[in-house]
């Protein structure tokens, strides 16, 4: 089993709150906290472009953009705003689930580049 540890916003709390809730009483399937299907089966990588595109298109910012944002642009996104705030490198990558510290600091190069 995949296990991870994020930083959640604050305004998210009640969200996945109500979510792991709803979750519970649907009794879908599987240990994954967001599946695809009542299966519990894990989502394709096209649906979750399309959501994407649906959330990048309702954000108003579609036109400021030249390339096609993906769940890789969000995940940069997060840690840019982490880095900016004063997160340290090490629990940026813990947050992001890295496997090797190097990549986060590699990225962190990056955003100060």
């Amino acid at each position: 089993m995949l296990i991870r540890q994020a930083r959640l916003a604050t305004f998210a709390l009640e969200l996945l709150d109500t979510w792991l809730e709803e979750r519970k009483a649907a009794g879908l399937a599987g240990d994954l906290l967001f599946p695809a299907a009542p299966s519990g089966r894990s989502m394709h990588k096209a649906t979750m472009l399309r959501a994407i595109d649906a959330v990048v298109e309702a954000s108003g910012i579609t036109a400021s953009r030249v390339a096609r944002a993906s769940p890789q642009t969000l995940r940069n996104t997060y840690a840019a705003e982490l880095f900016e705030n004063g997160t340290d490198p090490e629990r940026v990558g813990q947050w992001l689930g890295f496997q090797q510290m190097i990549s986060a600091h590699r990225l962190h190069r990056a955003w100060q580049e």
